[in-house]
């Protein structure tokens, strides 16, 4: 039986090939990108809420099929810092969303 997911570690890295930043999941495999670092990790709670209906449409325990993140991005993880928004604007979170720590990190 899998545990719930009380805490989710995100690393946040820009990826210069592509242009954009990724926020990525380490204990549930989620990702998302934005043009800024903001907009990364509003998306990555997008993706979140959307993965969290489906779950919930498919009758399923929210985040219940969660599998974790390659281990580069863990290693990532270890080089990194927190990331603490520079503004504080609320972002869209969902019911059974665990509560998450950004890690500011290099490629």
């Amino acid at each position: 039986m899998l545990t719930v997911l009380k805490t989710l570690r995100v690393v946040l890295f820009r990826d210069a090939e592509a242009g954009c930043w990724i926020a990525q999941g380490l204990e549930m495999d989620i990702n998302a990108q934005g043009r800024t670092e903001w907009s990364a990790v509003e998306n990555f709670h997008a993706t979140l809420a959307l993965r969290e209906e489906l779950d919930l449409k498919a009758d399923r325990e929210p985040f219940s099929r969660r599998r974790e993140a390659p281990h580069k991005f863990f290693e990532m993880l270890n080089q990194g810092e927190p990331w603490t928004p520079p503004h504080q604007q609320p972002v869209r979170q969902t019911r059974a969303e665990p509560a998450i720590n950004f890690i500011l990190a290099a490629a």
